[in-house]
């Protein structure tokens, strides 16, 4: 039976191709009066480092490549529809508080690296790109992040806007 007092998903809700068997799968392990707490990002602008990357890919190579599609990443971003979405399977007082991340970079390029090397439809987006606007798109989302010099920092650094939400809900004590 249900016995967790708490569930919790790390960014990961995004990633699900089906977020929703997810959300009641969490409702399901939870014990009376459990919470279920997720994290997702803020969509773009908001989300600095997902802004540039999108706009260079926009001005420099394709965005409609073939990528397969999957849920919308910033559903959850949007309150009502992720209140929607946990009442429907039963959760009660959802909770939606602010996360002010950044990203703190050394190297402009280490953002191109990051989108290249670390995420998965970012990821193929760029990977699918021809050499040439590849290049473009590094070389744009380098100058992009130079814009967010650090003044307080000795050495050069870059701190880019990444806010998240943390959305807690929890199951009805019976």
């Amino acid at each position: 039976g249900a016995a967790f007092d708490a569930v919790v998903m790390n960014f990961g809700i995004l990633h699900l191709a089906d977020p929703d068997a997810a959300v009641a799968r969490a409702m399901a392990m939870l014990a009376p009066g459990g919470t279920f707490a997720f994290t997702v990002w803020m969509p773009p602008p908001q989300t600095t480092p997902f802004a540039i990357v999108l706009e260079s890919v926009e001005k420099f190579g394709q965005l409609n490549i073939g990528v397969p599609p999957g849920p919308p990443m910033f559903r959850f971003a949007e309150m009502h529809e992720t209140r929607r979405v946990l009442e429907a399977f039963g959760f009660a007082r959802i909770e939606f508080r602010p996360l002010p991340i950044a990203l703190s970079l050394t190297d402009p390029d280490t953002l191109f690296q990051i989108m290249l090397e670390g995420g998965v439809r970012t990821s193929g987006l760029l990977k699918a790109q021809s050499a040439s606007a590849l290049e473009a798109i590094r070389a744009h989302m380098r100058t992009r992040v130079l814009e967010y010099r650090d003044a307080t920092s000795p050495q050069p650094a870059y701190r880019l806007p990444m806010p998240a939400i943390l959305i807690t809900a929890t199951r009805p004590a019976k």
